[in-house]
């Protein structure tokens, strides 16, 4: 039986001669910022959304489509330019639930450091 090499945190060197951790991506602030965009006018009504996120998506019963709370209309979609949401990263996160189940593909959701698509088609 072999045994596997435990692996060592990387490190990587400072001024002076002393080596420091490096830090996780996660553990900088600026990871957990994120751009959210909702093209309302896609929406079809699957509630999904208001459902899995009530705190950022409410039914609108006059329309049937979902209002984007705390959202401002840009360029025809409804935006949060920053959301800091450090749950963006676990797969049940509310956000990123409702991004990636949306029937209509019609909330997107960006890490702004990075440009990455985190959530959404």
């Amino acid at each position: 039986m072999f045994l596997k090499k435990k692996e060592q945190p990387e490190m990587r060197p400072e001024s002076g001669g002393h080596t420091k951790l490096k830090p996780k991506p996660e553990e900088d602030p600026e990871f957990h910022k994120y751009r959210v965009e909702y093209n309302r006018a896609g929406c079809i009504g699957g509630d999904i959304c208001t459902f899995i996120d009530p705190k950022h998506f409410v039914m609108n019963k006059a329309d049937g489509k979902a209002d984007f709370v705390g959202a401002k209309l840009v360029d025809g979609k409804w935006v949060i330019e920053e959301l800091h949401d450090p749950t963006m990263i676990e797969p049940g996160g509310e956000m990123r639930r409702a991004a990636d189940c949306c029937p209509a593909g019609v909330i997107r959701v960006v890490r702004i450091k990075t440009g990455e698509k985190v959530a959404g088609h």
